[in-house]
């Protein structure tokens, strides 16, 4: 039997809950209709999706770390990894796991989005200039080594800015900077926390307003806007806490076209969700743009 490793999303928090926890549920129960055998782990023992036994065979809980990502698959052998369930971290683990060499060594390939887009989810830097050549704006983002590095991102584009690890050793919190002071001791924290001795300092977009949109497309390229969403609270205010609405109501005609022209383009990296039909089970791309 196929054996398909699910990476849980960890620890609910207020501003997250259990979407996430509700979507697993809902792919492994996709996944058992045609018969695949399911493994989740997941450090959160309180995770709701551990015990419903109808759809995952394989519940264990355990750090998300790259030992317990490789024992389980010399334990259960799958051929297939889903980390789009497991929030960030599980990108930046399936990275560390990949680069082991056991995914190439068992021929254990990614459900969900394809292991470049982990690669470039994962740089922010790379990312972004992947962006840019698709011709979307974004925020500045710069790799940096040492404060001067970061003070100079700083002069152009002012405070706040957020300060994180570059490949980090292990799940490294997103520092919100508003003085030199601050600034100084996020870079030095960062730098301790990464792999690289680097840490990427980014403009914050806290007061813009938000818009979500989402767009689909087939496997013949097809594609279709599905919905755009305006939260009355700007970006800064978690969506789930936020008044939202569909159509947007503050955007002209045209703004509301540059804006579906730019997610459009942007599907060139490939996010996915698995969709099931009678063909089994297979990944239709899907793009889901915050402005």
């Amino acid at each position: 039997m196929t054996a398909v490793l699910i990476i849980g999303a960890g620890a609910d928090d207020l501003q997250h809950g259990s979407e996430l926890d509700q979507a697993t549920v809902e792919v492994a129960s996709a996944l058992k209709k045609h018969g695949l055998e399911t493994i989740l782990l997941s450090d959160n023992p309180f995770s709701y999706a551990l015990d419903d036994d109808r759809v995952i065979d394989h519940p264990v809980v355990a750090p998300l770390g790259v030992k317990q990502v490789v024992d389980l698959i010399n334990r259960f052998e799958p051929t297939m990894i889903i980390p789009t369930l497991g929030s960030r971290h599980s990108f930046e683990l399936v990275q560390a796991v990949s680069e082991t060499g056991i995914f190439q060594e068992r021929g254990i390939h990614y459900c969900g989005v394809p292991e470049a887009t982990v690669r470039q989810v994962n740089n922010p830097v790379l990312l972004s200039q992947t962006l840019k050549q698709l011709g979307a704006s974004t925020k500045l983002i710069r790799t940096v080594s040492d404060f001067q590095g970061a003070a100079d991102l700083v002069a152009q584009v002012g405070y706040p800015v957020i300060v994180r690890a570059a490949l980090p050793k292990k799940q490294a919190p997103r520092r919100i900077v508003h003085d030199s002071r601050e600034l100084q001791n996020a870079v030095a924290a960062g730098i301790q926390e990464s792999r690289a001795g680097q840490v990427m300092v980014q403009q914050s977009l806290a007061g813009l307003k938000e818009i979500e949109v989402l767009v689909m497309r087939d496997s013949s390229g097809t594609m279709m806007h599905l919905a755009m969403v305006e939260n009355l609270d700007p970006i800064g205010i978690h969506a789930g806490d936020s008044v939202a609405v569909t159509p947007a109501q503050t955007l002209m005609d045209r703004e509301i076209q540059d804006i579906r022209n730019v997610a459009f383009a942007i599907r060139q990296i490939n996010f996915t969700v698995l969709s099931v039909d009678s063909a089994g089970v297979r990944p239709v791309p899907v793009v889901h743009v915050v402005f």
